[in-house]
């Protein structure tokens, strides 16, 4: 069954309309969904430069050298296991936070979480 059931109609003039259209893309979502997110309290983020999934890219790539030469070093008895889960966590902490930083939308004000969870 559809989620949802409530259609509306919105009239824009063409400065309205042009810069949905140009807020909806640099977003990289479709109107409805962006006029969702600011309804919701989101504030939408641009979308991530190519430069930003290249640099994430490179980091998943030293992350799979580190595993590798962890694999040898293991295999060959000298290795410090504290010292390299930590290396690896940072790394994996950085790679969220970039992440997190980049892509993932804000919230408002925390007022959602009161209506949506209950909170």
């Amino acid at each position: 069954m559809r989620e949802r059931n409530h259609k509306m109609t919105l009239r824009l003039n063409d400065k309205e309309a042009e810069l949905l259209n140009k807020k909806s893309q640099m977003v990289g979502v479709s109107k409805e969904q962006y006029l969702r997110m600011l309804l919701l309290g989101v504030k939408p983020k641009e979308k991530p430069t190519a430069d930003f999934y290249n640099m994430t890219r490179e980091l998943n790539a030293i992350g799979n050298s580190i595993n590798q030469i962890a694999k040898v070093a293991n295999a060959k008895g000298f290795i410090q296991v504290q010292a390299y889960e930590e290396n690896v966590k940072k790394l994996n902490e950085v790679l969220l936070e970039l992440s997190r930083y980049q892509i993932l939308p804000e919230r408002g004000d925390e007022a959602w979480l009161l209506q949506e969870y209950g909170l």
